[in-house]
């Protein structure tokens, strides 16, 4: 959108530059992409007026044609930069969007002599930041909401990255709490670069030089990846053309930035290879196969470390893998191995230790692991976080990045001193980050992701019906969680300010509250329901906890004891809850009365893992859940985190039927009465609900499709005839953060 307009807007404490196009609150830059910048102008320079979506989009988008999400997307971009309480911009349902709030305009005057403002803010200090400088300072409190599930992760496996958060406008460099660290990140302020806008990036990793980026990004009109090559410098890629049709997921480059390694495509908590190609494409080597979540490589190019797995067990085994002989050694903690989250174990710069990140919290808060490889001896740091992604060290060895988040915050990156363990804010926004790496000069590669979800019910499934239940895109309703509780209200997860927990509605009146008072919950996607007995069973805390429907008299439920007891479900008579125990030795599904009693043993899990859900069938049948093997579920050529296999239980034979579909998300729904059953699957207009069969070998069948967009939940009424989803869509582009002071 071009501008001609020289004015400053000043409103509550933001000043808006329309001649130099950027936004200042208190004297601090908020950064805004381009197009979030022109939609907060034209609402800003015709205030008080409601304008009409299409005469923003075409304002705005220059004539071009663009899907009104894009609209949506920066309405809610500036909505989370100014926050839950400033309510500046108000939607017009069926007209449009006006801003409400009095902006005073005044000339931007070239001599530099407008007095300060009321604000205290001079006009003549306000600079250009071509580059989107991030100066040092403390930033405000943030009212973005990251949605962390302990005990998932939830994927896109189209592109092979995860989604839980939502991005934002402004990184500054966190002033430390304890300024006499010797090894904390320095003062000196980061230059934020953004290297992408087209929305699509996948993995991806800086080359140790600085140079270059390699990332993955969907096929054309495709849910499969390819491998890219971005020269920094110029911003141009490639394709690494990849013989034998190899789907990449996870790369990285080699220390002399000649090789590419890469994870096949797939979600990290199944089995996958690494393979190795040159940057420029070919063939790929085949390095390791069965390797469970993420790989490091050693400074000197010559080894691998990544986890092994036992398929029912918790605990893992570090493997360090000689890259030309294939030796292996196997590091284990007193032979029962590290109980270590869904990432990778990274090699230090000198060799000699490795951090990873243990799934234990401590004090409520994630740690980071520290190996010694010549003793064995760990150093285990408490963090101020609730959930971390991943680490890499600093190149000098004194400190390592964190890509993580604090309860009810947007993942940030951090940087933890070592060994001291004093950690620091990088970042100190509303956005969230992932893939992190680091090259050998300090600069530090990111994605940002910036994404909505909504919660829309579908009576009948028709789309000419459907009904949206949540409107703010920052809230990302029913992104991890919606199902419907058999009174017909519906449960979801949402964001309310610094609140990111599970929420109730009743339809017909679209009001809601929290589900559960005075209690954050940390629970997977899945509730079950005693219909009889008015009970809601939930995931929280790696135990079982129960409810009536309204959410009161929330309590424990005493199974037993184990590491972890998760994953309920209630037999279609009402007498039984049937969960998961598992632990370093294995997993075994179990059952218990409703009213009470021992739990009694279902079934030991032998080689193979119950995962993410159980769900009995409405006849009493089947119990389904996610069947996890070693064995890679797709060819190399396919993205196998597409992919779901279910395994359905005979409770009467104890038999096992295992079902292979082109799920992309671990949801499975009953219907005609257990015969059948739906999941989602991508389809080449956007996404789809398709029915299968579970004894029949018939393909499934298409029985409801959402176009551009992506259904990341749903359920069926308890008739059977209404739908309700959490929908949406994403952006994931490539940042550079580089120190000032290079």
């Amino acid at each position: 959108m071009s501008n001609k307009n020289n004015n400053l807007y000043e409103f509550d404490e933001y000043v808006l530059n329309a001649k130099e196009g950027n936004l200042w609150r208190n004297g601090e830059l908020i950064k805004l992409p381009a197009k979030a910048f022109d939609t907060l102008l034209m609402l800003v320079e015709r205030q008080g007026e409601v304008l009409s979506k299409d005469e923003m989009l075409e304002t705005i988008w220059e004539g071009a044609f663009v899907e009104e999400n894009n609209l949506s997307q920066k309405i809610s971009i500036l909505r989370r930069t100014f926050g839950k309480d400033k309510t500046f911009i108000e939607t017009v349902p069926k007209k449009g969007f006006r801003f409400v709030e009095p902006a005073r305009a005044k000339p931007f005057e070239l001599n530099g002599n407008l007095k300060s403002s009321e604000n205290g803010f001079a006009a003549q200090e306000v600079p250009q930041a071509p580059e989107h400088r991030v100066d040092q300072g403390v930033s405000s409190d943030d009212n973005s909401v990251a949605l962390e599930n302990s005990s998932r992760t939830v994927f896109f496996a189209a592109t092979g990255f995860l989604l839980l958060a939502v991005s934002g406008v402004a990184v500054y460099l966190y002033a430390s709490f304890n300024r006499n660290s010797d090894n904390r990140v320095p003062s000196a302020s980061f230059d934020y670069t953004e290297l992408t806008d087209t929305g699509d990036i996948g993995s991806s990793a800086i080359s140790p030089d600085g140079k270059f980026i390699v990332f993955t990004k969907p096929l054309e009109a495709s849910n499969e990846t390819s491998l890219h090559l971005m020269e920094i410098e110029s911003r141009n890629d490639v394709e690494i053309k990849i013989d034998g049709d190899i789907k990449p997921g996870i790369p990285k480059f080699s220390p002399d930035g000649k090789l590419i390694y890469f994870r096949t495509s797939g979600k990290l908590a199944q089995f996958e290879k690494i393979y190795r190609i040159s940057r420029f494409g070919g063939e790929a080597k085949l390095i390791v196969e069965n390797v469970w979540a993420s790989f490091s490589i050693s400074p000197d190019g010559k080894k691998l470390a990544y986890f092994s797995k036992d398929t029912a067990g918790e605990a893992q085994k570090i493997v360090i893998r000689n890259i030309e002989s294939g030796k292996e050694e196997v590091i284990s903690d007193e032979s029962r191995g590290y109980n270590a989250r869904i990432s990778e174990p990274v090699f230090s710069p000198d060799q000699n230790q490795l951090a990873y990140l243990p799934a234990k919290k401590i004090n409520g808060h994630s740690a980071v692991a520290v190996i010694d490889l010549k003793t064995l001896q760990q150093n285990v740091i408490e963090t101020p976080l609730y959930a971390i992604r991943n680490v890499v060290w600093n190149p000098d060895g004194k400190s390592i990045y964190l890509n993580g988040l604090k309860l009810g915050k947007s993942r940030q990156i951090w940087n933890l001193s070592y060994p001291k363990g004093e950690v620091t804010r990088v970042t100190s926004d509303s956005d969230s980050y992932y893939s992190l790496s680091i090259s050998n000069d300090g600069v530090i590669s990111v994605n940002r992701l910036d994404m909505y979800s909504n919660v829309w019910l579908v009576p009948g499934a028709n789309l000419e019906n459907a009904k949206q239940l949540t409107r703010g895109e920052a809230e990302l309703g029913g992104l991890l969680t919606v199902q419907f509780v058999p009174i017909g209200d519906i449960l979801y997860n949402a964001r309310f300010g610094d609140d990111s927990n599970i929420r109730i509605m009743d339809f017909e009146t679209e009001n809601s509250r929290r589900f559960i008072d005075k209690q954050q919950l940390r629970t997977t996607h899945n509730f079950a329901f005693s219909k009889n007995r008015k009970i809601t069973f939930f995931e929280n805390k790696n135990r079982i906890w129960k409810a009536d429907f309204e959410g009161t008299n929330a309590e424990k439920v005493n199974l037993g004891d184990a590491p972890k007891i998760t994953m309920p479900a209630v037999s279609h008579d009402d007498k039984w809850l049937y969960f998961v125990k598992r632990g370093n030795d294995g997993s075994a599904i179990w059952r218990a009365s409703i009213d009470g009693g021992n739990p009694e043993l279902v079934l030991n899990a032998k080689n193979f893992s119950p995962e993410t859900f159980l769900s009995v069938s409405p006849d009493g049948k089947y119990l389904a859940f996610v069947y996890v093997t070693p064995e890679k579920i797709t060819g190399d050529d396919a993205n196998s985190g597409n992919f779901r296999k279910f395994g359905f239980l005979d409770l009467a034979t104890n038999e096992i039927k295992v079902v292979k579909v082109p799920a992309y998300r671990s949801i499975l729904r009953w219907t005609n009465g257990g015969k059948s059953f739906d999941f989602p699957k991508y389809t080449k207009k956007g996404t789809a609900i398709f029915r299968k069969d579970v004894e029949s070998e018939a393909d499934p069948i298409k029985i409801f499709e959402l176009e551009n967009e992506i259904i990341f939940r749903f359920d069926w009424s308890p008739s059977g005839e209404d739908l309700v989803t959490g929908r949406g869509n994403y952006k994931m582009n490539l940042v550079l953060l580089k120190p000032q002071n290079q």
